[in-house]
C-alpha cells in the first residue's frame, strides 16, 4: 500500500479475528474461575487468618478480573466489526475504483 491510500486487507483480519475470539472464548468465565479458585484455595487453608486472606484478595481484585473478561469479549467483537467495516467499504467502493488510473497497488476483494 502507498503512503496516499488506506485500508486494511480483509483476508488478513479474519484469521486475526478468529483469534480473537478463542482468546475472548477462553477469558469468557474468567470472574467464576477466580472465584471457584478462591473458594477451594480458602476451604484447603483452613486457618481463618488464612482464610481472611484469600477474602480480601478477592475484594481487592476481582474488579480487575471482570474488566479483562471484559475487554477480550470487546476486543473480539471490535476486531471482527473492524473487519466487517472494512469489506464493506470496499465493496460500495468496488464501482468507483474500477478503471481508476494509475490504479490501487492492491486487489480489491469483493
Amino acid at each position: 500500500m502507498s503512503e496516499h491510500e488506506a485500508g486494511g486487507d480483509v483476508s488478513e483480519i479474519s484469521p486475526k479475528a478468529r483469534e480473537a475470539a478463542r482468546l475472548a472464548d477462553a477469558m469468557s468465565g474468567l470472574r467464576t474461575d477466580f472465584e471457584d479458585v478462591i473458594g477451594e484455595a480458602m476451604t484447603a487453608a483452613g486457618e481463618q487468618e488464612c482464610i481472611k486472606g484469600y477474602i480480601d484478595f478477592r475484594e481487592k481484585y476481582l474488579d480487575d478480573v471482570i474488566e479483562v473478561e471484559n475487554h477480550g469479549m470487546r476486543f473480539a467483537e471490535n476486531i471482527d466489526a473492524a473487519g466487517a467495516e472494512i469489506g464493506e467499504v470496499d465493496r460500495d467502493s468496488t464501482d468507483g475504483f474500477d478503471g481508476a488510473w494509475p490504479g490501487l497497488e492492491r486487489d480489491i476483494h469483493s
